[in-house]
């Protein structure tokens, strides 16, 4: 542990003293962490200069300190647990929202609970969340403003945080009653750069951590990351890539009427044909070959725009039509007389077909968080009265 001096107004730099004498007439005393930061004037002033903002940034009272003593959580900071808590008491907030964000525990109110999860990934993660989670934080009613506003928050409560860590800040009286201890401690060989239990502790952490509710969540180290993140860009970009060659090069046959595609739609025709739908696929029918051509076209259009930056949430809707047709496709050469060695081709056109299908639903999985936002905003046309949570429960996005 290393001891930080604890100033006051007439210990204190002269750049910070001012700054200490409106955190004391604020609140009545100085918080040891700020007391601590007064050594270094404009550390105090970049942290208060950061408070002020996040009064601002779009939260109530009971939002900040679910945000706030999250992240002190996540980051196992006693002082600022106990602290907040102070806080929320001092507001009579809801005693039963700060001790579940205390207890790690998932809050009743859902929109809350999105708010804390949300959070508590934002840290663990050191911000790398997945689609999915940006996309169930929108769903129970928060925005991308309130994403740069945990962002914000987070900032500033890492910096006390960390003042904590390194100095493991005694508490102010007024905030012993609320003294919080980690519930997880991790034990870890003592490497020789690092000394100190605390130390030893953020070692271990950087390898894996327990997201409550929920068993351990693993987190990436420094050294896959790259790796992975390599491969969460390049893969679908390479599935688009192998969809829509497969589609652009199907479109010669079916739409020049092709020996080979007149054969497969034949067949499928009077296979259509036994149980009375007959021209179901034929020239002019609804599943007509220049009718699944159009599709492939419009899928491949969506894949190819999509690789550009600004375009690449369009994967989701090619993919999406790509995984209807294929369905289709694979189905029929399985369950109907076409086979899946129609051209007496070694089964190369089934084997493409399942490659297109498997590259678009792992397209699908990769794109899961669009693939939610698309259905909440399609749930929001057809329900306007209401946004539907994940559970199904009708959600008040105005904020008091």
């Amino acid at each position: 542990m290393t001891t930080l001096t604890l100033h006051d107004e007439t210990t204190a730099p002269e750049a910070a003293r001012a700054a200490l004498a409106g955190v004391r007439k604020a609140y009545g005393t100085i918080p040891n962490v700020l007391a601590e930061m007064a050594e270094n004037p404009a550390v105090l002033d970049a942290y208060l200069a950061l408070a002020g903002f996040t009064a601002k940034s779009g939260f109530n009272a009971l939002e900040l300190q679910v945000v706030q003593i999250a992240t002190s959580v996540e980051n196992e900071c006693h002082f600022c647990v106990a602290a907040h808590t102070a806080v929320a008491k001092g507001q009579k907030l809801d005693d039963a929202v700060i001790a579940a964000v205390r207890d790690r525990r998932p809050i009743a109110d859902t929109r809350l609970e999105a708010l804390r999860q949300f959070t508590t990934k934002v840290v663990a993660l050191r911000g790398f969340v997945s689609d999915a989670d940006v996309a169930a934080f929108k769903a129970a009613g928060w925005s991308d403003a309130d994403i740069l506003g945990v962002i914000l928050n987070v900032a500033m409560k890492s910096i006390t945080n960390y003042v904590n860590h390194i100095a493991e800040t005694p508490l102010n009286a007024p905030f012993q009653a609320f003294a919080w201890t980690p519930a997880r401690k991790q034990a870890v060989p003592a490497w020789p750069q690092y000394r100190g239990s605390r130390r030893r502790e953020a070692g271990s952490r950087s390898r894996a951590l327990s997201l409550s509710p929920g068993p351990c969540h693993k987190i990436e180290t420094s050294r896959n990351r790259p790796m992975i993140a390599r491969l969460r860009t390049y893969a679908p970009i390479a599935y688009s890539l192998v969809a829509s060659a497969v589609f652009l090069d199907s479109l010669r046959f079916k739409f020049t009427n092709a020996p080979e595609t007149q054969t497969i739609f034949g067949k499928l025709d009077a296979w259509a044909y036994g149980f009375g739908a007959e021209g179901l696929f034929a020239q002019t029918g609804l599943f007509s070959q220049y009718v699944i051509g159009s599709a492939e076209l419009v899928a491949s259009s969506l894949l190819i725009a999509s690789l550009v930056p600004a375009l690449k949430r369009l994967r989701v809707l090619g993919a999406l039509i790509a995984v209807a047709v294929m369905s289709g496709a694979v189905s029929f050469h399985l369950f109907t007389p076409l086979g899946i060695d129609p051209n007496n081709d070694g089964g190369g056109l089934f084997a493409m077909a399942v490659v297109v299908w498997l590259c678009s639903i792992a397209m699908l999985i990769a794109g899961r968080g669009v693939l939610i936002e698309l259905g909440s905003a399609v749930a929001r046309v057809l329900l306007p009265s209401r946004v539907l949570s994940p559970e199904g429960l009708a959600l008040t996005p105005a904020r008091s």
